[in-house]
């Protein structure tokens, strides 16, 4: 029974204890409101930032989302060369005449061509360059034409034949006995057709890439483009 002197001593200590912790629980309980805003805050903040960034998550629609428009240094490109561009595979906008060619494509001018490739350098044949300087200024209907034109080269029964009889009835083919379908034209003879069908004096080639170009050269369709184009524009 020798710790029974010791019970004061130990009473002390848990008194001070309890004074201690009573300290600590008020000092704690001072904090709690401070703690319980600060909770309430962090909670809305957390609200706030689900409603504005997972709207799906609460069944809510969610609204488009708009980027900044990017700049660049570069030009913009207008409507008009945006279409030039897709003229044909092997035509862009640094052709020189590639508004002449789009005006072609448009106006269907060469009836022949329905594919994606124009084929710039390639040189007409005197059948097709007739069918389309008729198909432009005809006054009338061309398979109504009987009279013969007097080309022994042009069998009755080729397709060319109602376009080489209006040629010859309105003086746009001169009087030969062959016509030559086939052959490529050459420039002098393409403006002679041209100036016969067209009631011309001459025809301004000042805007062709080549205006010297010799009246014994083929024409090619990039050529036959540019100079109807002139003529109706």
């Amino acid at each position: 029974m020798g710790y029974l002197p010791q019970l004061p001593y130990i009473k002390g200590i848990f008194a001070s204890l309890e004074g201690r912790n009573s300290l600590v629980v008020q000092r704690e309980a001072g904090r709690l409101p401070w703690l319980l805003v600060g909770l309430l805050i962090t909670c809305i903040a957390a609200g706030v930032l689900v409603y504005h960034t997972r709207r799906d998550l609460l069944g809510l629609p969610v609204p488009p989302i708009h980027h900044p428009p990017v700049h660049t240094n570069q030009p913009v490109q207008n409507t008009e060369e945006q279409e030039l561009e897709s003229i044909y595979e092997d035509i862009d906008t640094s052709h020189p005449y590639a508004e002449a060619i789009e005006w072609v494509k448009e106006e269907q001018v060469f009836p022949e061509l329905d594919g994606d490739v124009f084929g710039p350098e390639l040189p007409l044949q005197r059948n097709r360059f007739l069918q389309i300087v008729v198909d432009r200024t005809a006054e009338v209907d061309p398979t109504t034409v009987t009279q013969r034109s007097g080309h022994l080269d042009v069998s009755p029964d080729e397709w060319v034949v109602p376009y080489v009889r209006y040629g010859r009835l309105y003086n746009i083919l001169p009087e030969e006995t062959l016509f030559r379908p086939t052959a490529a034209i050459t420039v002098a003879e393409a403006q002679e057709m041209l100036q016969a069908a067209y009631q011309l004096d001459a025809i301004d080639t000042s805007s062709l890439a080549n205006p010297q170009v010799a009246a014994s050269e083929l024409l090619t369709r990039q050529d036959a483009a540019q100079l109807l184009w002139i003529i109706e524009n």
